[in-house]
């Protein structure tokens, strides 16, 4: 045991790298959350009193902190379990890429079913394909 967390703690990238990826993170989620509550507040102004449209906003930055630590928690757990050459020589790209794209593709499904629009299956099984293949791709292995 005293042996694996020493080599655990080489895996994980400087503190700077990963605030890096965290900042992108989180600014792409306060962005949306954001956007998203500004298009809800006049429908709620309708209903709801000011002190519980504060508390609904505060739940969902809570929210956020804890998907953007989730999500950042996946990342370098991945930066762990690869390969040193694989994703610690270029966290930061590699990083930001993959929150980019787990993020937008999140918004693209929330979105398409906030329309209404017909879900595709082929869109929902093609995540971890495209996943991989841009994991792969992007920076050069």
């Amino acid at each position: 045991m005293k042996k694996i967390i020493p080599q655990i703690k080489g895996q994980i990238p400087a503190w700077d790298k990963v605030a890096s990826v965290y900042a992108v993170i989180t600014l792409i989620l306060y962005v949306w959350t954001f956007y998203w509550f500004l298009h809800e507040l006049p429908a709620w102004l309708q209903y709801l009193q000011v002190t519980e449209i504060i508390v609904l906003y505060l739940h969902t930055l809570l929210i956020n902190f804890l998907e953007s630590l989730v999500l950042l928690s996946f990342i370098l757990l991945l930066c762990v379990l690869l390969p040193r050459k694989w994703f610690y020589s270029s966290f930061v790209f590699r990083g930001v890429s993959m929150s980019l794209f787990t993020l937008m593709y999140s918004i693209a499904m929330i979105v398409r079913r906030s329309q209404n629009m017909i879900f595709s299956t082929n869109m929902t099984l093609w995540f971890p394909a495209l996943f991989v293949v841009g994991f792969l791709f992007v920076g050069g292995v």
